[in-house]
């Protein structure tokens, strides 16, 4: 390991140039990078750097597969171009084009995009049609870098001119340990938000066991909301117990 400072700005990261000195060449396997302590791709591939030699290595663009199931409807067709950012955790992608056949109904359509940006875990794909011809879905699927992603299943319109953001569900699994305490436990029904950086979650119920003593519970709840980096967990109890 070694670190490196300057004040240059530079954007998102791209590529790390090398350079070796006299007459000593050496090789490697892959190379990972922090910026401020945020750890960004990995470069995979190995890689030999002879005497006295310069180097480019890159970070392949990201691919994103996007593949909408079109609706049966008449006009759930549409001849306008369609354009699409990729929303994570930790940013979105520029505005891309998804360049396929939407005239068709009642089939999968599918568009390959990429970006160098980095998103974090995927959460959102911000969609905007253009010009006067609406069109439907029923779903949507995405894979990144052929790792398949948690489908969109509600069923959507775009009209014409539209720009609507389609988020998937996050599941959060909570467990609690419980105290060892006569009154520790709790019959009374439990609810939580899941706060973090950029937001959080609609008040959900925790839907467990709690009556029981010195052992862990779990629930699990989803939301479709954006939060973030996880920072806090707001809970609410209810009743008099």
């Amino acid at each position: 390991e070694c670190t490196v400072s300057s004040d240059n700005f530079i954007g998102d990261y791209r590529c790390l140039v090398w350079r070796t000195t006299t007459a000593d060449g050496w090789g490697f396997e892959k190379i990972k990078m922090k910026i401020d302590g945020k750890s960004q791709r990995t470069y995979g591939e190995a890689a030999d750097l002879d005497n006295g030699e310069t180097k480019t290595f890159c970070l392949p663009a990201v691919e994103y597969k996007i593949t909408v199931s079109m609706g049966a409807g008449t006009y759930d067709g549409t001849a306008a171009a369609q354009y699409v950012k990729i929303k994570g955790t930790k940013g979105e992608t520029e505005e891309l084009q998804c360049d396929a056949n939407f005239k068709v109904t009642n089939q999968p359509v599918e568009c390959t995009v990429s970006s160098y940006k980095t998103i974090g875990d995927y959460r959102c794909l911000v969609w905007r049609t253009t010009t006067a011809d609406g069109w439907g879905f029923t779903k949507i699927n995405m894979g990144i870098d052929g790792i398949a992603q948690t489908t969109y299943e509600t069923a959507e319109d775009l009209d014409n001119g539209e720009t609507k953001s389609f988020c998937v569900p996050v599941d959060y699994k909570i467990t609690v340990s419980m105290g060892d305490g006569d009154y520790d436990g709790t019959a009374a029904a439990q609810y939580v938000k899941i706060s973090g950086t950029e937001g959080e979650t609609e008040e959900l119920q925790c839907d467990a066991d709690f009556a029981v003593t010195g052992e862990d519970v779990e629930c699990t709840v989803s939301s479709y909301k954006t939060i973030g980096d996880y920072r806090c967990l707001v809970w609410r109890t209810t009743t008099a117990d």
